[in-house]
């Protein structure tokens, strides 16, 4: 009899480890399929703004630019979303004013990085950082230094690359600098390096 009930109570004991495996099993396969549909959900939620139409938000961008750095969109060909390497807007071949015209850009790409909660609410769009790609910024000589002043006084995070500046008098060009790079990533720094007459140079404001 002894013996019977050892080996039912053995019997006992490997179907509760059979059943507490295959429920851990069962749990592991539940998890896998919630971390599935959450990395659907999440790209689903990045990727869906690529089909809207950014333009109808053209109103509200231009009046974050203006709050966050002064700069007038003048004029634009598209306005396209992008969810990598980060959510961004970009900008195509915008026409710009700094600063009530002390200096102003034209082609290029004009690039605003989106937080997680603006991708859907562009309209209380909070502009932190801007990037100038592939611009020709043009500087009428007698406000040089209001630009560099204009650049130091900014507050949110700019970056120019892959540009040129030309300094102009009486609407020509007397100096270019090419290859430019130009930011202001750390507070009260600005940092320029460019190609001035073949040669590279670099420039701490």
């Amino acid at each position: 009899m002894i013996n019977k009930n050892k080996i039912f109570l053995s019997n006992l004991a490997v179907i509760k480890s059979i059943l507490v495996k295959k429920n851990w099993f069962k749990s592991i396969f539940f998890l896998r399929y919630i971390v599935i549909i959450f990395i659907l959900s999440f790209l689903f939620y990045l990727v869906s703004p690529k089909f809207f139409n950014q333009e109808k938000n053209l109103k509200y961008i231009s009046s974050a630019l203006v709050n966050s750095y002064n700069i007038e969109l003048v004029d634009f060909t598209k306005i396209n979303y992008e969810f990598l390497p980060s959510p961004r807007l970009i900008i195509k071949k915008p026409k710009i004013n700094f600063n009530n015209g002390v200096a102003k850009s034209e082609t290029g790409e004009l690039i605003i990085n989106l937080n997680f909660s603006e991708i859907y609410n562009i309209p209380s769009i909070s502009i932190n950082k801007i990037h100038l790609k592939k611009i020709n910024i043009l500087v009428p000589i007698n406000k040089g230094k209001k630009f560099i002043s204009y650049s130091n006084s900014l507050k949110k995070k700019i970056f120019f690359t892959e540009t040129s500046l030309s300094v102009l008098k009486n609407n020509k060009a007397i100096l270019d600098f090419n290859e430019l790079k130009f930011h202001n990533k750390k507070k009260q720094e600005l940092v320029l390096e460019a190609l001035l007459f073949n040669e590279r140079i670099y420039i701490k404001f």
